[in-house]
């Protein structure tokens, strides 16, 4: 029998981690990561849902309410390109904790706004604080979970954004008529308080962390963890096995890396564009279209649930498909639902099953984005690299609200937009197509 505090090199103790089934500490640490997707999806899509509330009170054209809707997707790109990277230098942890405070602060603020300029600006901060916490949540999972249970652990962590929405969406419905639009935020920003305390007792930082970047303590952190792990301790940390690649941007547009990191890049902006516009005007163009308001809210929500499973199913998927082949299925089809939408939306029955497709395929598309990023970069640039391929994908997101606003006062009909839209789902295809085989490609298991 093995002493307990045998050393094992860099990469054996990472191998056996790999190998090892997941532990109930691992299984607690990802249902903290669950649940702070779930107050972020909630947190940055409610506003589709109040949305139509707060532009009868307060007069907004369809261009003004666009802009409120990208107001929050801005806040996410300077989350993602100016925050998460730090995440790479100074831990995944103390990131989550600060971008939980932010939201915290901009959700309870947004509430006693009284302009769109005061609104927009609000939804800005919370935006920054999502934006952070996003990319170092979907690498803390990653880094979590062992190999085989790695692809589900992230498609069941992105249900939770999604969820968020949905929650958000029934929340509004009673919030609204109640006690006004304001108490959707007040809610929003007590759960993510409420999280805070919770967060910093039981979210531990990564090993791969540790291992890679060394910070005070590193090897006392380690064994307590691998102890709650049920794993045998290390007496000392192993020898590096290869220098630390340097954490910026440019490490991403290295010769190693540079055509993955444009062609992700390009599906990501593609994907974004795509969803933050389903997400953000479904809701309103339903109306628009004949709907009621509730029927318009409950397209949003079919639209949601439809994408908890598009993310469950990719998740279940890419553990036991090639996850490229299968992102690019996704992303086709994604296309084909969208497209399809622009032909029944005035119709109740058929524009629900078409929202759910189109969520179904969108969504799961997303999931995939995120868990084949995971598997082109190494531990050293991984936050780097998912927060800038997702900063780069809010250009896309924080424009299409607003392009849609646009077209709609110009007189575009719903279907036109719909249509238009869904071609972005085309493009991200042939970008995932193009994609170099990745180090463990076929699946995420490997």
């Amino acid at each position: 029998m093995e002493d307990k505090d045998n050393v094992h090199p860099d990469s054996e103790l990472r191998a056996r981690l790999e190998q090892s089934p997941i532990s109930r500490y691992q299984i607690s640490a990802i249902s903290i990561c669950f649940v702070v997707f779930i107050l972020d999806g909630f947190d940055a899509l409610v506003i589709a849902f109040v949305g139509p509330e707060i532009s009868n009170a307060w007069q907004l054209t369809s261009t003004e309410l666009g802009y409120l809707f990208s107001a929050s997707l801005i806040g996410m790109a300077i989350g993602a390109i100016v925050l998460a990277p730090h995440a790479d230098r100074h831990g995944r942890r103390p990131f989550v904790l600060a971008s939980l405070v932010i939201v915290t602060l901009g959700m309870f603020l947004s509430a006693f706004a009284t302009s769109l300029i005061q609104l927009m600006i609000l939804r800005i901060v919370t935006g920054i604080g999502i934006g952070a916490a996003l990319a170092s949540v979907t690498i803390l999972v990653a880094e979590y979970a062992p190999a085989k249970s790695r692809a589900m652990a992230i498609g069941i962590v992105q249900t939770a954004y999604p969820i968020g929405a949905t929650l958000g969406g029934a929340l509004a419905i009673i919030l609204i008529e109640k006690f006004g639009w304001q108490s959707v935020f007040i809610v929003g920003s007590l759960g993510s308080a409420v999280l805070i305390p919770v967060a910093l007792r039981l979210l531990p930082e990564s090993i791969d962390y540790l291992l890679s970047k060394r910070p005070p303590n590193a090897l006392e952190n380690i064994n307590r963890q691998l102890d709650r792990m049920g794993q045998k301790r290390i007496a000392k940390l192993p020898e590096r096995v290869s220098e630390t690649p340097k954490v910026g941007v440019r490490s991403l547009l290295s010769a190693e890396y540079r055509r993955s990191t444009l062609l992700l890049w390009a599906a990501f902006l593609m994907v974004m564009f795509c969803l933050y516009f389903i997400l953000s005007w479904t809701p309103k163009l339903l109306i628009e279209s004949g709907l009621s308001a509730s029927e318009g809210i409950s397209g949003g929500i079919i639209l949601h649930i439809g994408g908890i499973m598009g993310q469950l199913t990719l998740g279940y998927l890419a553990g036991r498909r090639n996850l490229r082949k299968l992102l690019i299925v996704y992303f086709g089809l994604a296309f084909v639902a969208m497209t399809s939408f622009a032909f029944v939306i005035e119709n109740l029955q058929f524009a629900l099953i078409t929202a759910w497709l189109s969520g179904f395929f969108v969504l799961g598309a997303i999931t995939g984005s995120y868990a084949v990023t995971f598997t082109v970069y190494p531990t050293e640039i991984r936050t780097t690299a998912l927060g800038w391929a997702l900063g780069i994908g809010r250009i896309g997101a924080i424009a299409s609200p607003t392009i849609a606003g646009l077209m709609l006062d110009r007189h575009f009909s719903p279907q036109a937009l719909y249509m238009v839209f869904g071609l972005s789902m085309l493009v991200g295809m042939i970008a995932i197509a193009a994609l170099p085989v990745a180090r463990s490609d076929t699946t995420l298991v490997k």
